[in-house]
């Protein structure tokens, strides 16, 4: 299937052992607008192969914006459904174009020591074709405490320290700590702080609630722990080990897919002797009567490639699953999916905002992969026939289940070992750049709130067809995290209004010039906006009064609410 996200190609993924090498820590200059001190001073921790070669770049054969970096020349091009270049910024190498360097010399990693001692000052710098930032370096150092150590007065009077401790308790709200200024509590309003309150706009603009949220708490994905009574074993209370007790030597390759693209993941696997805790059948809910089948016990007998194999998938195909997901959806989310594609892969913009929008999608696309049953696809099945499962009602009629200890295996990939990661990723780079609130970053913040907002609509969703698959009675499976997720959002749209600095940028009613006064916008991305007015509906306040968490438009219509204000979950159980 080709779509809006993927090029006509032919080539499908091809699986490739993910054999574990020597690797090196390389710490490299990342933009610096988008990263404080707080951030590692604008560096970020990749892994790069011993035996890897290096080309150190110069600033000026950069186009504005660019950065210099360490490009490696020995790794082989990567392929997927979509182009070169994506794939490999996908996969996390950051490299530009090989450009002639001025020594003409490679250096291997395994022979010398990167570092801005034994790098000649002229290549280990990195910054911009204007001389911004060239003090950053390839491997960070701190300055000299003379100019950066600072010291914080001592309190004036004891009230002053008073409210200091009491707002260190109760946290910050979002105006007085991105504007660095003193939040004090007010015990008579716990609902404002006192500097919100006295603050007098001198304009009109309209302005957030005074909110206590960090970015830190949005909860994007559900836990890898099933629900209580549902478990798929209890082998695993924190960290997952191989199994220890299996049943043969014998190791199988199977091919897992989620129906989202056209290749399957190669996993490896061997039969397995179950314990106590452990569930060897699969069972669902067909018109009110629970039924079962007995499934082989096969279990992923390498971790570590199990994660390397999904890693590397999850990078190759996210423009398919864009595909497949959204094909028969609204065109708004279809068009606001195609704007972050299009800013991912337009060379203009900061390696900052395409790093942002790589990893938001890519775990996007990992979150749903733990929102949908997955099936063994290809040749081996394990000795399941295609008719194990012989109940039209269920969506897995004609398919091959995966085990479920296995099944249990790839949630705690999948969900603790890469979206956890992923998520500290995104936030952490998203609460940077509303924190900075650069006109330059404004889309790109829209874009990604956009779609995590989406994401706790679909995860919520997902919750509440879990509960009815398996008649829980209730609403939703886990009311508790539906409750968090929904606390999530609410901090992601506190965090948008606030970067539109009191604005409605999709009022009709906008004015271009006010637009530009809060983006930096081209001709092409201003059509976008004006079209995103277009699918504004009234029907979605409906949506909201009626408290339809699992609609699409829950959440991203918020986005668009003049005079927002945090709307409070109601986890109603089935009567």
């Amino acid at each position: 299937m080709v779509g809006a996200f993927s090029s006509p190609a032919t080539s499908q993924y091809t699986p490739s052992p993910a054999t574990p090498s020597s690797t090196q820590d390389l710490t490299f200059g990342v933009d610096p607008q988008y990263y404080n001190s707080d951030l590692m001073a604008g560096g970020e921790s990749i892994q790069i192969p011993v035996n890897s070669q290096l080309m150190l770049l110069q600033v000026d054969d950069f186009p504005d914006g660019a950065l210099n970096c360490a490009l490696d020349i020995s790794q082989p091009v990567a392929t997927g459904p979509y182009s070169e270049e994506l794939s490999r910024f996908m996969m996390g190498d950051m490299s530009m174009p090989q450009i002639p360097m001025a020594t003409q010399q490679p250096l291997a990693l395994d022979s010398v020591e990167i570092s801005s001692q034994t790098i000649p000052m002229s290549q280990a710098t990195l910054g911009f074709n204007q001389g911004r930032f060239n003090n950053t370096h390839l491997s960070h150092q701190k300055e000299s405490p003379s100019r950066c150590q600072k010291y914080r007065s001592s309190f004036s009077t004891e009230q002053e320290r008073k409210d200091t401790a009491m707002t260190r308790k109760i946290g910050c709200c979002i105006r007085c700590r991105i504007q660095k200024i003193r939040c004090i509590a007010d015990p008579t309003n716990p609902s404002c702080c006192q500097t919100c309150s006295r603050a007098k706009p001198n304009t009109p603009l309209w302005r957030i609630p005074c909110l206590r949220y960090k970015v830190s708490e949005c909860e994007l994905f559900r836990p890898s722990t099933g629900v209580k009574g549902l478990e798929w074993t209890k082998r695993w209370a924190g960290t997952m080990d191989n199994i220890d007790t299996w049943a043969g030597d014998e190791v199988r390759v199977i091919f897992i897919s989620g129906g989202y693209t056209r290749a399957g993941v190669p996993v490896k696997v061997r039969k397995f002797k179950p314990v106590v805790g452990d569930k060897v059948v699969r069972t669902w809910v067909s018109n009110g009567v629970k039924k079962s089948v007995d499934i082989p016990t096969w279990a992923i007998c390498d971790i570590k490639d199990a994660e390397a194999q999904y890693d590397r998938y999850l990078a190759r195909g996210v423009a398919e699953c864009l595909d497949t997901v959204l094909q028969e959806r609204d065109p708004l989310l279809r068009e606001t999916y195609h704007i972050a594609f299009s800013i991912l892969q337009d060379k203009s913009q900061t390696l900052g905002n395409r790093d942002l929008l790589a990893k938001t999608l890519k775990l996007w696309m990992a979150v749903r992969l733990t929102t949908k049953s997955s099936t063994i696809v290809g040749d081996e099945t394990l000795g399941m026939s295609q008719n194990i499962i012989d109940d039209k009602s269920t969506e897995m009629h004609g398919k091959i289940p995966i085990p479920p200890v296995l099944g249990a295996q790839l949630d705690i990939i999948l969900i603790d070992n890469i979206q956890k990661k992923l998520r500290e990723d995104v936030l952490k780079v998203y609460n940077t750049m509303v924190t900075k609130n650069d006109k330059r970053s404004w889309l790109v913040i829209y874009v990604v709130t956009f779609i995590l907002l989406h994401n706790i609509a679909m995860i919520t969703a997902h919750d509440a067809g879990y509960a009815d698959k398996h008649s829980l009675g209730r609403r939703f499976a886990r009311e508790k995290k539906v409750e968090e997720y929904h606390l999530g959002a609410n901090i992601l749209l506190a965090h948008f209004h606030y970067c539109c600095r009191g604005r409605a940028p999709f009022e009709v009613s906008c004015k271009d010039s006010d637009l530009r006064a809060i983006a930096s916008l081209n001709d092409e991305q201003v059509k976008f906006i004006h079209q995103t007015r277009a699918f504004i509906t009234a029907s979605w306040e409906d949506i909201r009064e009626k408290k339809e968490y699992e609609d699409d438009f829950f959440f991203v219509s918020q986005m668009y609410a003049k005079g927002w204000t945090p709307i409070q979950t109601e986890v109603v159980s089935k009567q």
